[in-house]
């Protein structure tokens, strides 16, 4: 048997024969089913050696086995289409039989490999690395099919929702957040769904203490929820973000707009007036003429004053703010 590892091809097949029938003769079946498997590992052509292990491990369940002589043989054929075969039905049997998952994902791994433009072997072996705790692994196999797609396909979409649920399972919530979005731009998931993400992603960088870009992302939730019509949730992102911070321009000026387009004169304009307040030189012009708007919609342009005078101090020559203080 010290002999059989050293010999290759056929005269490794008939070695492997004869000691398996030796074993067998000794009522040694384990022995004889090893000697059969060193013969087909060194010769994964031959179609006797082959049968027999295959007979042998179906016989007695020995699912794991089968599959693995099903990759040998895969490794050893010529045409691509038998390798395809026998590597997925491996992967089945691992998978389904012995239940070895990562046995499976390795066995179409080396499918996939074969046949990188199939896209339901794609979603199988994607599918199959997830439930091994690689996500990462699963979202550069979509990542490489949106590649080969141009900006604008539709195909996208269904792909970035994928790489979505995978990029949040690998704790990548920004990336799921950007994929989200490109695809509710293709029209592939409600901006709901992306919106969703986006406040995952906010919390998870609050939780993480990166305050300033869970600030960032803050504010454009509540830009995307305004744009919707959703005025009370973008109100109530910003006025998270200003309980946090009462002299947060970016959120001042924000909920002044979405006061704005609701019609609310009196609220837009104690905002405006804060902001007047608080803005260098280069904005407090704009921002007393967005003052003197409010409040003359709400009938109290005189309110409007005190903002005015403060803006033309650091603009005398500004011929708006003069208009208006007239």
């Amino acid at each position: 048997g010290r002999l059989l590892p050293l010999e290759t091809g056929e005269e490794a097949e008939r070695l492997a024969l004869t000691l398996a029938q030796l074993r067998a003769e000794m009522w040694d079946e384990e022995g004889a089913e090893r000697a059969l498997e060193a013969g087909y590992a060194a010769h994964p052509r031959s179609v006797v050696l082959r049968e027999r292990l295959e007979a042998s491990y179906r016989e007695r369940g020995a699912w794991d086995k089968l599959a693995r002589s099903y990759v040998l043989y895969a490794r050893a054929a010529s045409d691509v289409a038998e390798k395809l075969t026998r590597l997925k039905e491996a992967a089945r049997l691992l998978q389904a039989e012995a239940g070895d998952h990562d046995g499976a994902a390795s066995a179409l791994e080396e499918a996939f490999a074969l046949a990188p433009g199939d896209a339901g072997l794609r979603d199988q072996l994607v599918a199959l690395l997830d439930l091994c705790g690689r996500p990462e692994d699963g979202a550069k196999h979509i990542t490489a099919a949106l590649d080969a797609l141009a900006p604008g396909d539709p195909a996208r979409g269904s792909l970035l929702v994928g790489r979505a649920r995978l990029r949040a399972r690998a704790g990548d919530e920004e990336g799921a957040a950007d994929d989200l979005d490109a695809a509710h731009a293709l029209g592939a998931v409600p901006l709901e769904v992306a919106l969703e993400q986006r406040t995952r992603l906010r919390d998870a960088l609050y939780a993480r203490g990166d305050g300033e870009r869970g600030r960032v992302v803050a504010l454009a939730l509540a830009d995307a929820y305004a744009r919707a019509g959703q005025g009370e949730r973008a109100r109530a992102e910003l006025m998270a973000l200003l309980r946090a911070d009462g002299r947060d321009v970016a959120a001042l000026t924000a909920l002044a707009a979405v006061e704005a387009a609701h019609g609310r004169w009196d609220a837009e304009s104690a905002l405006l007036y804060r902001l007047v307040g608080i803005v260098g030189d280069d904005a407090i012009a704009d921002m007393a003429l967005r003052l003197a708007d409010a409040c003359e919609h709400a009938g109290r342009l005189a309110d409007a004053r005190d903002g005015l005078e403060r803006a033309r101090l650091a603009h005398p020559a500004h011929a708006r703010l003069t208009e208006r203080l007239a």
